[in-house]
């Protein structure tokens, strides 16, 4: 295999990179729940320490918030919304 960027594509989950951790995601329902216990949490340094414990930074409850209150989270949402493919409009046919 050669040492070029596109050799190293070609590697795959064998390559160096496979041991390297993987980003987390989240589900619907867990956000919801953590805007929930997050907004419920009242007493001084309790949402630091819910935070804290989850580790999660309150820049993800801010997100996500206004992902509820937009509509776009539903606790039947996967974690990640589906992205629509970018190519040809949906109404056009293969020729």
């Amino acid at each position: 295999m050669q040492d070029t960027p596109a050799g190293r594509r070609a590697a795959g989950a064998d390559g160096p990179r496979s041991s390297q951790p993987k980003r987390r995601t989240f589900t619907a329902a867990y956000k919801l729940a953590m805007i929930e216990k997050y907004d419920a949490a009242t007493e001084p340094g309790a949402k630091g320490a819910l935070l804290r414990g989850e580790g999660l930074y309150d820049s993800h409850i801010s997100y996500w918030r206004k992902a509820r209150d937009s509509g776009a989270l539903k606790s039947s949402v996967a974690a990640v919304p589906a992205v629509g493919h970018k190519g040809r409009p949906a109404g056009e046919a293969e020729k």
